[in-house]
């Protein structure tokens, strides 16, 4: 699983902010975001620079319900150590669905087939609809 850093909660807060990552970084306590993440586990674990996650060398993506609990994890713990206390819900939240869009959105070994392309997914609304019989 790839967990989050301490650089990711900044930008995930600088998009919540709606500020620069810099300005992000000026109101981070960083020393509380390094206790939230270490707190959170899995989900807070960091790669360290240039190390390639377990998942590219092949081995197999997290079930869907790991990740969840993963990012559930990682909310609570930076709704109780804060490292934006101001905006502690929305980016609590923010980085628990950037760490479910990274980690939970890759595909697992239980999917079934592949998924539908474009071609083979439902037919435009205008061709379901039903004309009415003639003589209406």
């Amino acid at each position: 699983m790839i967990g989050l850093d301490v650089a990711d909660l900044v930008v995930i807060a600088s998009e919540v902010l709606g500020c620069d990552t810099g300005t992000a970084l000026a109101q981070a306590d960083v020393t509380t975001a390094d206790d939230a993440l270490a707190q959170a586990g899995v989900a807070g674990k960091g790669r360290s620079p240039g190390e390639i996650p377990a998942q590219a060398a092949g081995a197999a993506w997290p079930h869907p319900a790991d990740a969840a609990e993963a990012a559930t994890i990682l909310m609570d713990a930076l709704l109780r150590h804060p490292p934006f206390p101001a905006h502690r819900q929305q980016v609590a939240a923010a980085a628990g669905l950037q760490f479910l869009a990274v980690t939970a959105g890759r595909p697992t070994s239980t999917c079934p087939g592949p998924r539908p392309s474009s071609s083979t997914a439902l037919p435009r609304a205008s061709s379901r609809r039903r004309r009415p019989p003639p003589g209406w």
